[in-house]
């Protein structure tokens, strides 16, 4: 229902998003500052890509039960990790 753009929960969620979008970004530019990231990852851009994957990952998963929503979520994280990781 938050979807509905006359939703009155909308705005909610949406700083919510944001929130959550905020701190994926705020680790990614900690593990720069370790060294484990590469540093020309845009942060902000790519908390927006992981969010996104979980979220529609999730929606999968509540149209079909039967998914493997561990695996989904291993996967996911091997393959961030995979990409994050990329020194160019």
């Amino acid at each position: 229902g938050s979807l509905d753009p006359g939703s009155e929960f909308k705005p909610n969620v949406a700083r919510f998003m944001e929130r959550q979008r905020e701190t994926m970004a705020d680790w990614i530019r900690g593990g720069q500052a370790d060294g484990q990231i590469a540093q020309d990852i845009d942060a902000k851009r790519t908390s927006l890509q992981l969010y996104a994957s979980l979220i529609g990952t999730n929606h999968q998963w509540l149209v079909d039960p039967g998914l493997d929503l561990e695996e989904a979520y291993r996967d996911m994280k091997a393959n961030m990790l995979h990409l994050l990781r990329q020194q160019t």
